[in-house]
């Protein structure tokens, strides 16, 4: 699976497997509550994009990937994201059949004080797809917000989505805009791009990087949003609901959040 891919038609067919009705996704859920799981490996990366329990196609095991953590440049704030891919085999299942993936994403959260971290935010079946990861980006430049890229896919078909998730500390809620409806009103209707989030503007906007969709079998025929790697800004003061404008080519994001060297307990 290569990042940052979206295909109209195949985000059309994930929204619907995600979003069509509860009937599967519970029955999915009641299976994997019913299930033999395969216990974890842990490990840590700042890439938590794309944790599955499939590698080339073959299923591998379950996993557990955390990210450093990444403190506010007012060191006041400290949060990690976790993603888990469990692979599960339903009891009434041959023990030699292949087993489904099924993954959690966490974000965890520490503030002035605290001696330990909280799930601030998690994502999970059958409120999104099977497959869905959380990546940090950066701390906002007043250490008010947290940017997060988050990506959806379903392991029963091609294609994935990338956009973003937006934690504002101070009130605890999550700002997640429509960013497929936001793009093709900047670009036009029914376009399709590859996507990155990558940071924040100097006035607070949120700096996402389109690029052209790649010419593959299963987006053939796809309109590409750009002919080129494009940096647009989200615009803060619409809670990200428009692009308020498209960056210049030599553009360069500033990070301001900072992962630990040293990494301290998440207890």
């Amino acid at each position: 699976m290569e990042p940052y891919r979206v295909a109209l038609s195949c985000l059309s067919l994930l929204l619907f497997v995600t979003f069509e009705g509860s009937s599967g996704k519970v029955h999915g859920m009641q299976q994997a509550a019913a299930a033999t799981r395969l216990k974890p490996s842990r490990s840590t990366s700042k890439d938590t994009k794309f944790v599955s329990c499939f590698g080339k196609g073959q299923p591998t095991g379950s996993y557990i990937v955390q990210s450093p953590i990444m403190t506010s440049p007012d060191g006041l704030h400290r949060a990690y994201v976790e993603v888990e891919a469990v692979a599960f085999r339903p009891k009434d299942e041959p023990s030699d059949s292949e087993p489904s993936c099924e993954n959690t994403s966490r974000l965890f959260l520490a503030g002035p004080g605290d001696s330990e971290f909280k799930v601030a935010y998690s994502q999970s079946p059958p409120d999104i797809s099977d497959g869905n990861s959380l990546k940090l980006v950066d701390w906002s430049a007043d250490g008010t917000n947290l940017l997060i890229e988050r990506t959806i896919w379903n392991y029963e078909s091609e294609g994935d989505f990338t956009d973003l998730v937006l934690f504002a500390v101070n009130s605890g809620t999550i700002t997640a805009p429509n960013l497929l409806k936001i793009l093709e009103a900047r670009f036009g209707k029914d376009c399709s791009s590859e996507n990155a989030v990558i940071g924040f503007a100097p006035e607070g906007n949120v700096v996402i990087l389109v690029a052209p969709v790649k010419d593959t079998y299963y987006n053939e025929g796809a309109t590409s949003c750009v002919k080129k790697n494009t940096a647009v800004a989200l615009d803060a003061k619409r809670a990200l609901q428009a692009v308020a404008q498209v960056l210049p080519a030599d553009f360069k994001i500033r990070h301001y959040g900072q992962f630990l060297e040293r990494q301290a307990s998440r207890k």
